[in-house]
């Protein structure tokens, strides 16, 4: 018994460890695989993590891991993907599997996890593929850059390869890289610490690599280095001051591009820049959206300089906000000995409704004596902004009644209206003597005369002519003029608004909007039109909506504008006529305050939370108007989920649907770039066109000369841009001035399978004598865009040249082209005689307005696409209006719209709105142009495509794919997507 009791003693700690699992860090890396093959999937999760913190020591496992890659679980594979980036180039052997991981990740959030073990592993086996990976994805477009910003720190091996694409020679690399400091800059990690800070050990040469780029040929490099050094080291970031204050004189940066930039090290710039303030409001734009600037601002309205006085007033013009403490400083300088200071100050007064506007006129009595003629224009400007408290300066505005200068006698009159109605009639002989006198367009006269009203009763009869002028234009305001002379001619002139109202058939362009205002004017004596405002608001579904509810409003019919907002307030889909509703509403003045409580009783009552918050944002807008109504904003606000604010669980699994489809979207979208900043200032119009072989071909401007390249693969990848040299010569029958433009028109392929691009030479003296000469000129290309022919010109006719052509020239019978120009009517150009005639595109024959397209079906059609949208079967002859065009003008005059006709016989509109418009907008016909669908498919909608004049373009690339050109900043992009997509 002794004799156990010892063996006991002694072998019981070995029983004991023999049955005590050991800890995870004694496991041999043997041990762990066995795991990872057998184990549950707790004891492969404690696996991984124990190989994690081994790294190369656990190079034996590599096989294992590989096939672990397959497991459908995304936690789990990026648990493998760290333990391969742990052991580093041992891993190897996983680079395929991982390439192919990555394939699967198109957005920024995954891409980065796959990247880092990626570069982690090749860093000291195939630097040259890691830098390539790299390099690949920044091709990829802007997503590539946020999966870097994401990544940076998390990969200390990641840094110098960026470092070195900041100099690299393809521009694109330079910009993407400077571009992923930039997004770090602005990027938190989870203590609110901005992603850059960390790579000062991890990225030492980073901030001369940055500084160094702040000279690069590409001012896109060089900003976003300038944004990315600020952040990173304030000390360094001095230095970018004088370079950001070049930018913003040369007009190469904006405001709020200047401030960003600054931001960091706002109070060390901000000396430096308003020292060297003078006369430069971008400059100054760029200090008022700097809180630091603002007390320097202030003390800066007392320097010795003029250039200084005059900018730092331009900035505290552009903070409403600090109204209260700035008008009273700005008010001092209201007798400054400099002119264009006192105007600047005046103006910044009557801008910010400061209690000193009644000071205004007396500081701008010298301005209106002594003045230059644009100090003049300014000082008038002002004083109708002001009206009533300007009355101190409304002798010397009479006095420029009898001015030489027409302009100058225009701007007067409508300052004395603004002013002082009953001095205005002192105005109505001079507007006569223009009416006899100018050339066709009078819409400034009568628009004077309308608002003199009774006391223009001496201009009735040569206002009552000019109802036959052919301009619609005028028509309509001779109309308006005359019910507002006389209140007895008010039922003549609306039946005479009424009665193009009616022929207009109610389609959507401006036309209709222009006659709604000229009725909202003629106020209650417009009465007999209220039947025909009841039928539009039935037949016409939103287009007019908010114009008929002001117009109801002036004419005294607030039924009618109650039955708007009852219409709209549950369809929150419709919301842009809210936006037009309210930006009428300032012109009614007093009814603005009778009709906004209705809007807040329906934001009580209504039942989309939507609605509420939008209108309530609305109210808040309207500013004093609403205060004045007695509306307070924040109680409008009341009850409604608040942005940011977490949403109701009902609304969770919609929101993650459209999530996962936008996914899907972008996973299918990857941008190709066309040509990486093209340095051309504005007008850069990006066009594209396809050769018989496929060869598509882009035309753009670049510094004052066309560029061109083409690509032989469908849009994969694009050669090198080269010059069109025949474009940059200024032809011999334009003057040479020193400010010149080259403005670029359209590339189009021909029957013959040539190539035609046009453009203008432009010579501007307007400051000198008022012209802008324009010429339209084109080049031929007989090798798909390789070599390209001498210029040639189209025109003039009767001694005045032809303007821009912005879309397709389109292939004519016997060898001529028809030109949609962008003024005037359509011309039919003969190349070999230089013959031009025009081609009647008439819905009626009272009309002949400018095309901004003319396109022609695989059927034969023709399509017009300008202020409204028509169709003509018949070679032109005659031409029928479409109804419910999806991307009908809205006072663009079809800019930004393009039609692709298709082979199969469908034909695609590709359209955008305005210069802040996002994504790409496409919609179809499968009935030749007659029916079109009714929502758009919309591509890319977070990308910022300003759509005015930088209209994206699409084209046709085989049987199965079209591809749109357009233009992000400043690079020009190619998207290829499936036909059916867009279009099915």
């Amino acid at each position: 018994m002794r004799l156990f009791a010892v063996l006991v003693l002694v072998l019981l700690p070995s029983i004991l460890a023999a049955q005590v699992p050991k800890a995870p860090a004694e496991r041999t890396v043997d041990e762990l695989i066995l795991d990872l093959r057998n184990g549950t999937d707790a004891q492969k999760t404690q696996a991984l993590k124990v190989m994690q913190k081994l790294g190369p020591k656990a190079k034996k496992a590599v096989p294992d891991l590989v096939a672990a890659l397959s497991r459908p679980e995304w936690e789990f594979r990026l648990s493998v993907m760290n333990v391969l980036g742990a052991i580093g180039p041992d891993a190897k052997d996983a680079v395929p599997a991982l390439k192919l991981e990555l394939a699967k990740y198109t957005t920024a959030d995954n891409a980065q996890f796959v990247i880092a073990p990626i570069i982690k592993i090749l860093r000291g086996v195939d630097r040259d593929t890691a830098h390539a990976m790299v390099k690949f994805r920044y091709q990829q477009g802007y997503s590539g850059v946020i999966t870097f910003a994401h990544l940076g720190t998390y990969s200390k091996e990641l840094t110098p390869f960026l470092i070195e694409f900041l100099e690299d020679t393809d521009v694109v690399v330079r910009q993407q890289s400077a571009r992923t400091f930039m997004e770090m800059r602005g990027k938190l990690d989870a203590n609110g610490i901005p992603l850059i800070l960390k790579l000062r050990d991890a990225g030492k040469p980073l901030g001369p690599a940055l500084f160094k780029r702040l000279e690069d040929d590409d001012i896109d490099v060089a900003q976003f280095a300038a944004n990315a050094l600020t952040g990173l080291d304030p000390q360094l970031g001095t230095k970018v001051i004088p370079l950001v204050v070049k930018w913003c004189k040369t007009r190469m940066c904006s405001a709020e591009v200047a401030a960003n930039i600054l931001r960091p090290i706002a109070r060390d710039a901000i000396p430096a820049a308003i020292a060297s303030f003078d006369f430069d409001w971008q400059i100054a734009l760029c200090m008022a959206k700097l809180d630091e600037a603002y007390e320097p601002l202030l003390k800066a309205l007392a320097h010795e300089k003029s250039g200084v006085r005059y900018s730092a007033a331009v900035a505290l013009r552009a903070r409403p906000k600090d109204v209260a403490t700035s008008a009273p400083a700005l008010a001092a300088r209201l007798m400054d000995p400099d002119l264009d200071v006192r105007i600047v100050v005046a103006d910044a007064l009557v801008r910010l409704e400061a209690e000193q506007i009644p000071d205004v006129a007396a500081s701008l009595v010298k301005v209106l004596r002594e003045g230059t003629r644009e100090q003049q224009l300014k000082s008038l400007m002002t004083l109708r902004r002001a009206g009533e408290p300007g009355e101190p300066a409304v002798p010397e505005i009479q006095r420029l009644l009898d001015s030489e200068d027409e302009t100058i006698r225009d701007f007067a009159a409508s300052a004395l209206i603004s002013i002082k109605p009953s001095a205005a009639s002192k105005a109505v002989p001079m507007l006569c003597k223009n009416l006899n006198e100018k050339m066709p367009g009078y819409g400034s006269e009568l628009k004077s005369l309308a608002a003199i009203g009774p006391p223009a009763h001496e201009a009735l009869a040569q206002v009552r002519e000019l109802l036959k002028f052919p301009d619609w234009q005028t028509r309509i305001a001779a109309a308006e003029a005359m019910a507002r002379i006389d209140p007895k001619l008010a039922e003549t002139g609306t039946k005479f608004i009424c009665d193009i109202l009616r022929n207009q058939g109610f389609f959507p362009t401006e036309e209709p909007r222009v006659l709604l205002g000229s009725l909202q004017r003629i106020g209650p004596a417009a009465k007999s039109a209220v039947p025909l405002l009841e039928k539009m608001l039935s037949t016409c579904d939103y287009w007019y909506d908010a114009e008929i509810a002001v117009t109801a409003l002036a004419i005294g019919k607030s039924e009618i504008a109650e039955a708007v907002i009852r219409k709209h307030l549950n369809d929150p889909q419709e919301r842009n006529t809210y936006f037009r509703l309210i930006q009428q509403m300032p012109v009614l003045k007093w009814k603005v305050k009778r009709f906004l409580p209705k809007i807040l009783d329906y934001l009580k009552v209504a039942k989309v939370p939507q609605a509420k918050r939008y209108l309530a944002e609305i109210i808040a807008v309207m500013g004093p108007d609403a205060k004045a109504a007695g509306l307070r904003p924040r109680l409008a606000m009341k009850n409604l989920t608040p942005r940011g604010a977490s949403m109701q669980r009902h609304y969770l699994f919609p929101v993650l649907a459209l999530f996962i489809l936008g996914l899907h979207s972008r996973a299918e979208d990857q941008p190709v770039v066309v040509a990486p900043s093209p340095k051309a200032g504005g007008h850069i119009h990006p066009s594209i066109c396809r050769t018989k072989d496929g060869t598509l071909v882009v035309v753009y401007k670049g510094p004052q000369v066309l560029m061109r390249t083409r690509s032989t693969d469908g849009g994969k990848t694009w050669e090198k841009p080269e010059e069109i040299a025949t474009s940059a010569k200024r032809p011999n029958v334009i003057r040479e001035t020193k400010i010149y433009e080259i403005y670029p028109g359209t590339v189009d392929t021909l029957p013959d399978d040539r190539l035609v691009t046009t453009w203008n030479y432009i010579a501007d003296e307007k400051a000198k004598d008022g012209y802008y000469e324009r010429a339209l000129l084109y080049s031929i290309s007989s090798d798909q865009g390789k070599t390209w022919s001498d210029q040639a010109l189209i025109g003039p006719i009767e001694k005045t040249h032809l303007g821009a052509v912005r879309h397709n020239v389109l292939p004519w019978s016997e060898g001529r082209w028809l030109l949609p120009l962008r003024v005037g009517p359509p011309r039919l150009f003969d190349p070999k005689t230089g013959k031009l005639e025009v081609l009647s595109v008439k819905e009626s024959p009272a009309k002949q307005p400018a095309f901004q397209q003319i396109s022609r079906t695989a059927k034969g059609t023709l399509l017009a696409m300008g202020p409204v949208f028509l169709r003509s079967t018949d070679e032109g002859k005659t031409w029928t209006p479409i109804k419910d065009f999806p991307a009908a003008p809205d006072g663009d005059s079809a800019e930004g719209r393009y039609l692709t006709t298709l082979s199969d016989g469908r034909v695609l509109v590709t359209w955008g709105v305005g210069t802040m418009n996002k994504g790409l907008r496409y919609n179809f016909s499968a009935d030749d142009g007659v029916t079109w669908r009714k929502d758009p498919v919309t591509l890319l909608p977070e990308t910022n495509v300003a759509a005015r004049y930088y209209s994206a373009r699409t084209v046709q690339v085989d049987e199965q794919n079209i591809g749109t050109v357009y233009l992000t900043g400043s690079v020009v992009y190619f998207l290829k997507v499936k036909m059916d997509r867009v279009a099915k």
